[in-house]
C-alpha cells in the first residue's frame, strides 16, 4: 500500500501557509519591489478585524488629535454623531457626516485633517480602498505628521499590492512616532507579502517590544515560522499566545499543524479539539482533526468529522478534496 499523503497535502491547502516569495536570503533591508502575491492566501485574519484596520483604536486616534470627549454614547455634536455612527457601524450615514463637517468647517489645518481621516477610515470600512487613499492623501495635504493617517493609507496601499509604496507611509509614521507598534507591525506584513521574511520577522519584534501584548504579531510570527520549517521556534510563540489568550482557536489549529509534522497525532489531536471546545463551526479544525484520524486510520471518525465541516459549510472547497483523499484512502486500505 502506497503511503498515506493527506497530512502533506492538508498542509498546502489548510491555514493558508502561503508562498509568498523565496526563502530568506537578505543580508540588508532590502530595496522596495512589489511582487505578484494573492493577499487572500495569507493567514492573517487580523487584517480582516475592523479594529485592526482602524489602525489605532478611535479613542487613541481622538487622544492624539486632543478630541478624546468627542467619543461618546450620548452625541452632543454633529461630530460627536458623526464618530458614533462610524463605531456602529452606519458607515453611508457616518460618510455623509464627515463630508458635510468638512464642508462646513473652518480652515483649520488640524481640524480639516481630522475630518477627512475620518472619512477615510469610513470608505476604507466600505471597501473603497482607492477613496480612502485620496481621503487620507488629503488629511496628510493638511496635517502632514500624522503618524496615524500615514499608516491608515500603508494599510490601504497593502490592500491595493502597493506594498513597497506602504513600506515608504510605514517608515514615515514610524520616524514620527518611533515606538507606534502597529506601523511597525503593518510594516513586518509588507515585508512579508514581498517575501522578505528577515525584516517580517525584526518589525514584529520590534511591534512587540512597545506593544507586547500585540498578539496577532506573535500569531502571524509563529505562523511564518511554521512555515519556513522552524517548528520549535513557531511552538514557542503559539504557547506564548496561548498563555495570554487561552481560547485564541486558531492558534491551538497551529499547534495541532506542528505536532502533526512532528507526527505525534495524539497531541494534535488534541489541540484540534481544543480549537474546536472554543469555536465548534471551525471548518479548518475539523478538516485538520479529519487528516489526522485518516493518517491514523480511523476512517470512520474521520469521516464523521468531514460531516461535521460540512454541515457548517456545505461548499467549502478544502473540504470536498479532503473528502476525497479519505475516500481513496479507505479504499487502498480494504484492498
Amino acid at each position: 500500500m502506497k503511503q498515506f499523503t493527506i497530512i502533506p497535502v492538508i498542509l498546502g491547502l489548510l491555514l493558508a501557509f502561503a508562498a509568498c516569495g523565496k526563502d530568506e536570503q537578505v543580508t540588508q533591508e532590502p530595496k522596495h519591489q512589489t511582487v505578484d502575491v494573492n493577499p487572500a492566501m495569507c493567514n492573517m485574519d487580523s487584517m480582516i478585524a475592523v479594529g485592526a484596520r482602524l489602525v489605532m483604536s478611535q479613542e487613541d486616534t481622538a487622544l492624539f488629535f486632543g478630541i478624546a470627549d468627542c467619543i461618546t454614547d450620548t452625541p452632543s455634536t454633529p461630530f460627536e454623531n458623526a464618530v458614533l455612527e462610524l463605531g456602529k457601524g452606519n458607515y453611508d450615514l457616518a460618510e455623509n457626516s464627515f463630508a458635510e463637517l468638512f464642508s462646513r468647517a473652518a480652515d483649520v489645518p488640524a481640524v480639516k485633517s481630522r475630518l477627512m481621516f475620518y472619512r477615510g477610515i469610513v470608505l476604507y470600512l466600505k471597501a473603497d480602498t482607492s477613496g480612502a487613499i485620496e481621503a487620507f492623501d488629503s488629511s496628510l495635504a493638511y496635517y502632514p505628521t500624522a503618524p496615524e493617517v500615514l499608516a491608515s493609507r500603508g494599510i490601504a496601499k497593502l490592500d491595493l499590492g502597493l506594498y513597497s509604496k506602504a513600506v515608504d507611509d510605514f517608515d514615515s509614521a514610524i520616524e514620527i512616532n518611533h515606538d507606534f507598534s502597529e506601523a511597525w507591525y503593518q510594516r513586518g506584513i509588507a515585508y512579508y507579502m514581498m517575501g522578505q521574511y528577515k525584516w517580517t520577522f525584526i518589525n514584529f519584534d520590534s511591534a512587540l517590544i512597545f506593544q507586547p501584548e500585540m498578539l496577532k504579531a506573535r500569531y502571524n510570527k509563529a505562523v511564518i515560522l511554521h512555515r519556513l520549517g522552524r517548528l520549535d521556534e513557531a511552538m514557542a510563540n503559539f504557547d506564548t499566545v496561548l498563555t495570554v489568550k487561552h481560547d485564541d482557536y486558531m492558534a491551538w489549529i497551529g499547534k495541532g499543524l506542528i505536532f502533526n509534522r512532528w507526527e505525534d497525532n495524539d497531541e494534535a489531536l488534541a489541540c484540534f479539539d481544543s480549537s474546536l471546545a472554543y469555536k465548534r463551526d471551525n471548518v479548518e479544525a475539523w478538516n485538520n482533526k479529519a487528516a489526522t484520524l485518516g493518517v491514523m486510520k480511523r476512517f470512520d471518525e474521520a469521516m464523521a468529522c468531514i460531516d461535521s465541516s460540512l454541515a457548517y459549510e456545505p461548499d467549502n472547497e478544502r473540504t470536498a478534496q479532503l473528502l476525497d483523499l479519505i475516500m481513496g484512502e479507505q479504499e487502498k486500505a480494504n484492498e
